[in-house]
Parts: C-alpha cells; structure tokens; sequence
C-alpha cells in the first residue's frame, strides 16, 4: 500500500486535536503500511511525517491508554525517531507498566531510554513484555522451545527451562525470544493436539503462515522451526519435505515473474524500469533496442529533483547488474554530472541513507565515473560516519592516494566548517598532519554542540566519548602538557558548558588533572562559571547537599512534571486551535515554554541522580573545612583586617545570605575547601587566614533537616 502522508497527516492534526475517532481510524491505517513505503519515500515526504509524529505525540497521553499505547507503538514500527516519541513511550510504559518493581530498568530493556536501540526495534520488545509471564512456552533460535520460570523486577531477569535452566537479562530476552500464543498450530503440536502427519495433509502454504503467527514477534524464519520442532515433533525428513516445497513454489513463481517482466525496450517509465532491474537475480544481457530506451527513460529523469532518489537506486541497480563497460560508464561519464543526486549534497546523502552497507562502494564507485574524485571528495563531507570508510576507499583506489580523502576533510575543518561525523573520521583515519586541524578544543567542543539527529547521532556519541574517555584524544588537544593548549582547553571546557551536564563537567576535569595537574591551575585562575546547582568542583567526591535543598529539589520537579507541564500541555493545545501553526504566536511562544521546562525537568532529574542528601550529622569535629562545618575566617591585606567572621559552608546547593551559610561550590567554598586552622586562602575577595573549623551548631543543623515547604 502506497504512504498516503495527507491521509495520515490530516488524521495526525485531528489526533492532535483530541479526536479519538480520528486516532483509531490512523492507528488502522499506519498498521497497513510497510517500513520500507515510508523508507522509500522523498525526504520531503519523511520530513513532513517527522513534523507530524511530533506534533501527534505531545496530545497522545490525552486519549485512552491501550489506543494511545496502540498509536505509538505504530508510529515508532514505522520510523518516528524523535526525542518527543521516546519520551511519549516512557510515560505510556511507565504507566501501563506501573507494578513493575523497577522502572527504569525495564525501560532500558524496552530501548527507550536507550539510543544505542533502534525505534523500530522497540514495539516487538514492548509486545513481548505486555505478554510475558511465568509458565509461558517460548522458542529462542539457539535454545529451541523453552518455558519461562520466572520474571525477576528486582534483577531485571528471565529464567528459561530448556534442557537446563538458563538466565537471561530481561532486554535480551526481550530482543531475542518469541512468546508462543496458547491457542495455535505450534502450541497445538507442543500439546500433542495435533500432529505432523495431520499437517501434511493441509495446504502447505497455509501451514507455513500459522506456524508464523503462533509466535509473538511472528517468525518465517525456517531455522527457528527447526530448532524447536525436529527430532521431538518430526523427522528432519519430514520438516524439509515441508519448506522444500516452499522453495521450490518460490522458485517458479520467480522464474514466471521473469519471464513476464524482462522487457527493458518497452518500459514506459521510470517507475517500471526499477521494477524490471529489480526483478532481476543475475547479470542483464542488453539489447541494443534495452539500451537505447534504458538511455531515454534515465536522461528524461535525471534532472527532477522528485524523482532523485528513484533515479538514483534505478541507476545503482544497472551499474551493479549490467555489463557497465558496454554503454552504462560511458553514458555515466558523459551524462550522470546533470543528475540532482549528484548536483545536490542534500539529496545525495539521502541516497547515502537509505542503502544498506554492502551496497555503498558501489554507489561510490558509480558517483566516482559521474563526477570524479574532487567532487566525490566534496560530497563525501557531508557523509555519515559509517559511511565514510567505502568512499575513503574508492578514493584511495581511484587517485592511487591513501590520503587523499583525509586531506579533503582537514581543509574544510581548517576553513571553520565543523561537524562530529568529520572530526571522529579524522582522529581515526587521518595521518598527523592533517589531524592538527582538530588539534584545537574549540572547533571539537563546537562540533559537539551542532544539533544532529537520524545516522549522525552515532558520531555525536563518539565524539563526546572520546572528549569523556579517551586518554590519547584528551592528551592530543592539550598537546601532552603543553600550558597554552591546557588553559585553552580549560576555557573551552568554559565557554561551552551548556553541550555537557555539571556531572560530565566535573568528570572530564577530573581526567584531565590526573593526566596534567597544571590543569588544577588553569581551572583556578578564573573560577568556573557553572550553572546553578551543578556538582562540586573536581576533585570532590559524590556531590553532596542538605536535605533541605534537596527536597526543594524534588518539589520543583514534580511541580514541573504534576503541573507545568500539564498546564503547558493545554496551552499548546488551545494555541493550537487558532489555525496555522506557522503563523501562530501563541503556539510558539507555548513550544519554547515546553522546551524550557523539558530542558528544566532533565537537568532536575540528573542533579538528583547525582547529588546525594546529607544532614551533616557525621560532622562532629572537622579538622579541616569540609561541607557541614563553621569556618571563622581573619581578613587580611584590606579594610576589613583582623576582623573574624564566621560562614557556614554547607552542600552545592545551599545557600542564605542572612544566615552566612554559603555553598560549597561557590568561590569562596571552593577556596577554602581542605584549609586547616592556620592555614590562608585566597579567594575572591582577598587572602585570609583560616581562624577556626568548627562544627554546626543546632540551629543551622535543624536548618538543613527542614524539610516542610515554606511560603
């Protein structure tokens, strides 16, 4: 079935609206759409599903439960990758799943927390999970038929009866077993209701479908079969007399279908010259009267951009199948430069996309003949990571120079032009001089905070890895100790503290002062700016603050979730009743809300994951300042000199002026932190000398343990 994106886009907006007859009737139509028909289709067409699917999701959780989990379950088969779909198929599983001991690692068995896990591969782990229980029989391919003993939510663990008893974590279960439906042909011969000889007497093509949909996922796969039914139901014998047929029917029907269709000197349009190059499983022997129309329906399409693509696989599928050195590289040569797939960056990294990785040297290859290798170079820019190695090598074999790509990418990092995909290629594959054009922490913290989505998220990924963990890399930017690349490594780390959280702040530092303790010093030159309630300086170990704060905390976070973000959600839907989102005010000025207050609720959610509540009673009688203790300072060198003052240094995110109770992740904390009676510190407002540490008194400790929410 063709994608009909205005039939689903209209049902989308009507979805978004509240209309509960409108989502059933599209959660019916995308359940008759294939993977591959959305796939297929124009990036136009793909943008404006991704718009939608977004759009759909914020209003989903208004309608009923099992038609909101049903709607986007569909949307995510289909490809809606978006941060707003997994974070619409976290609520639905938080509570649709809500008796499960942990909820957060059953989401990560699900994959939606997970980006590692494809969208895609979500809905079959959901629809497994929704039926598992103990008892049940299960078929995985290595293992064959099983029974699942036991669902363990503390430990996030399946134990499968085979021979032997066998565990399994809950997201390889999930990914890999099939749950067998009780009332079926294959639950039937499990049983003994039924036998094989009864089967044999059955249509065969019917049998095979059953056997399909006794499983959940449902499963074609003939060695799955195999594993769970032979030698304890049939004879292998008689299992391949069963699918033998299947073959051999498959066989014919080809060989009828070719015959039908191999007529490449009468097809009339782009469209069913794919097809017919599609159909065919070997080497095309070409005609003069096939060439001669091939040529016409390819030079009468290489120019519209709507049909790039298709031109694009159409072409790819001859060069693989014909003999190209006959009429297609000649024609290729003269003629394939004027193609939109080439003449457009855009449209051929779209090409890039959609074709799966054995297929790409050559696609390579081909675009080498059209265009040559400078321009493949250029294109080659705008790649993906995974599919930078095929083109680096058609270059290489093409120009007889190894470098030749790596050159290329270092001139466009040296000219500014900055992404992840780039800069991991390089550090990975580049020689030493053309990796100095990275050798510089800007342009790497830069390509890190470049919004990216779809294949260039793994990149995004590397590259922050190997900024976090990776030892050479770090020991690269700083130029192996050298005390300018640290201070401008350290001020990079600054000016960009908005691509990274407090806690991969402070954990990068921390590496890097293990590697280069001159980093301590640059770090002190100029405190670090850090946006409120971030961790403690490094060094410092797990973050700690009063439960007071801490609990200020949480009642902020579930003010957002309980009433921010409801109320946000009403206001988009209302801004959305008055017309065109485009030109709507209210409607963006409600979206930017929404962005804030899911950027609020992420960072909350990671600063209590982070911070760890303390009531300081441990703190009896410090011997240096530490969080949790009084600290009587003497001023000295200003008007102020000899003057004793007492502040409370407390946890990193307690603060109150009257009291003097100052965090320790302020500039004075962080200065006087480790000092010891008789010992100075400078700090912002000059040097002092430590007078005293002593312990919290009973005021300021009651403080701290407060906990009730005050006007």
């Amino acid at each position: 079935m063709d994608f009909d994106i205005d039939r689903i886009e209209d049902l989308m907006l009507q979805t978004a609206e509240a209309d509960q007859a409108a989502g059933r009737d599209l959660t019916a139509l995308l359940r008759e759409q294939s993977e591959k028909s959305l796939a297929a289709g124009s990036p136009e067409m793909r943008a404006r599903w991704q718009a939608a699917v977004e759009l759909v999701c914020e209003a989903i959780t208004e309608a009923q439960a099992q038609q909101a989990t049903d709607l986007l379950l569909e949307l995510a088969r289909l490809g809606g990758e978006s941060v707003v779909l997994r974070d619409s198929m976290d609520r639905q599983a938080r509570t649709e799943f809500a008796e499960y001991p942990d909820p957060a690692g059953l989401l990560h068995a699900l994959g939606i927390r997970h980006p590692e896990t494809s969208v895609q591969d979500i809905p079959q782990r959901w629809r497994v999970f929704a039926a598992l229980q103990e008892g049940q029989l299960c078929c995985h391919p290595h293992h064959g038929q099983g029974a699942v003993l036991e669902v363990d939510g503390l430990s996030n663990e399946v134990r499968v009866l085979f021979d032997r008893t066998l565990v399994f974590p809950l997201e390889r279960f999930l990914a890999d077993f099939h749950l067998l439906h009780q009332r079926s042909l294959l639950g039937d011969l499990f049983r003994g209701f039924l036998s094989w000889a009864e089967l044999e007497q059955r249509d065969f093509e019917q049998v095979r479908r059953e056997l399909a949909q006794s499983l959940l996922p449902p499963a074609r796969s003939p060695a799955l079969f195999r594993r769970c039914l032979v030698n304890r139901y049939v004879s292998d014998r008689q299992f391949d007399k069963l699918f033998a047929e299947e073959k051999q029917e498959r066989s014919d029907q080809a060989v009828g279908s070719l015959a039908a269709e191999r007529r490449l000197d009468s097809c009339r349009s782009l469209e069913e010259l794919r097809a017919v190059v599609e159909s065919e499983a070997a080497v095309l022997p070409l005609t003069d009267d096939d060439i001669a129309n091939v040529e016409r329906l390819l030079l009468a399409s290489h120019e519209r951009t709507e049909l790039a693509d298709l031109w694009a696989n159409t072409v790819l599928r001859l060069w693989e199948r014909t003999d190209r050195e006959a009429w297609l590289r000649p024609w290729i040569r003269q003629r394939g430069g004027e193609a939109v797939c080439w003449r457009q960056p855009k449209k051929f990294s779209a090409v890039v996309e959609s074709l799966p990785a054995k297929r790409l040297p050559a696609w390579f290859e081909l675009t080498h003949q059209a265009v040559g290798p400078e321009r493949l170079a250029e294109l080659g820019l705008t790649l993906h990571l995974g599919a930078m190695p095929a083109a680096d090598s058609v270059l290489a074999e093409a120009t007889g120079d190894a470098d030749f790509f790596s050159r290329i990418v270092a001139r466009k990092l040296e000219s500014g032009r900055i992404s992840a995909d780039l800069t991991v290629w390089l550090w990975q594959h580049g020689e030493e001089p053309e990796k100095e054009t990275i050798r510089h922490p800007e342009r790497v913290f830069r390509a890190l905070a470049t919004p990216l989505g779809g294949v260039y998220v793994r990149a995004h990924r590397s590259l922050r890895s190997l900024l976090l963990q990776n030892q050479d890399f770090q020991r690269f930017l700083m130029q192996d100790g050298d005390p300018v690349a640290i201070d401008r490594m350290v001020a990079a780390i600054r000016r960009h503290s908005d691509t990274m959280d407090g806690g991969e702040q402070q954990s990068l530092l921390v590496r890097l002062a293990r590697l280069f303790p001159q980093v301590r010093e640059a770090i002190e030159k100029k405190p670090r700016r850090q946006r409120r309630g971030s961790a403690p300086a490094a060094g410092a170990s797990q973050p700690i603050t009063s439960i007071r704060s801490f609990e200020e905390r949480k009642r902020e976070l579930r003010s957002i979730i309980q009433e921010k973000i409801p109320a946000n959600s009403r206001t988009i839907a209302q801004a959305r009743s008055y017309g065109d989102l485009r030109e709507n005010a209210e409607y963006k000025a409600a979206k930017e809300e929404q962005g804030l207050l899911l950027s609020r609720r992420q960072q909350l959610e990671e600063q209590l994951e982070q911070v760890r509540p303390s009531d300081f009673a441990d703190i009896t009688a410090p011997r240096q300042v530490v969080p949790g203790c009084t600290v009587a300072l003497q001023w000295q060198g200003n008007k102020e000199e000899g003057e004793v003052q007492q502040y409370h240094v407390l946890g990193c995110w307690d603060s109150d002026p009257y009291r003097n109770i100052i965090s320790c992740d302020t500039p004075l904390g962080r200065a006087l932190l480790g000092k010891k009676p008789g010992q100075s510190a400078d700090t912002p407002t000059g040097p002092v000398e430590i007078h005293a540490v002593l312990p919290l008194d009973k005021a300021l400790r009651q403080w701290a343990t407060e906990t009730e929410q005050r006007a």
